[in-house]
């Protein structure tokens, strides 16, 4: 019986020998991919600071973009009433032409 139960003993030091072996690789394997997650992540929340950086800048040349729209609008506003003043005084000045061409024809006499 005693040299049944050493072999036992000697079955189970074997087995757990290698169990342990087996859980060292599995750990170590699990840790190298931890790592390679760890760095991946690393490397997002970099990129994601980079694009908040970016946001940020676009978002100034944005709003300096409105800026420029909203005086250009205000330049063409007084740009087409100064045309319409200037179209209406030409048309005015045409008119009063020809009335006073046509006055001097037919009312005023010829010498």
């Amino acid at each position: 019986m005693a040299e049944l139960s050493y072999r036992i003993e000697d079955v189970l030091a074997r087995l757990e020998t290698k169990m342990d072996n087996r859980l060292d690789k599995l750990e170590s394997k699990i840790d190298s991919r931890f790592d390679k997650l760890e760095s991946k992540v690393d490397a997002l929340q970099s990129d994601v600071s980079e694009l908040k950086a970016d946001v940020k800048v676009l978002s100034t040349e944005v709003n300096n973009i409105k800026t420029n729209v909203g005086e250009i609008k205000g330049t063409q506003t007084k740009q087409i009433w100064s045309l319409i003043g200037l179209l209406a005084g030409a048309v005015v000045a045409i008119i009063t032409g020809v009335i006073v061409a046509a006055w001097r024809i037919f009312f005023v006499s010829n010498p």
